[in-house]
């Protein structure tokens, strides 16, 4: 979702299929160098000044909102945060 935002609605078609056919791992890759639509707390303006827009990013609650569903259906959320290959995103918000 961070080279190709979804929103949450496709999230949760994709994770009703997912239980539909029994698998039971969501790989979810949510920050690249293109995008960084996941909000962190100790550094907001990633998540606001790196993600799409503002209509292309999630927030906290989102992302419990995911894994709970997700926990709902027996799929266990597994995030990926590639670093330090895919950060150019970080390195354009934070100047380095």
């Amino acid at each position: 979702t961070a080279r190709h935002f979804y929103p949450m609605t496709s999230v949760k078609k994709l994770l009703d299929a997912m239980q539909f056919t029994k698998l039971n791992v969501f790989h979810w890759h949510l920050v690249d160098d293109q995008s960084w639509p996941f909000p962190l707390q100790i550094y907001p303006q990633l998540w606001m000044n790196a993600s799409w827009s503002a209509y292309e990013r999630y927030s906290l609650r989102d992302i419990y909102d995911i894994l709970e569903y997700a926990a709902l259906r027996g799929i266990r959320v597994i995030p990926e945060f590639d670093a330090p290959s895919h950060v150019g995103a970080v390195c354009k918000v934070l100047n380095v």
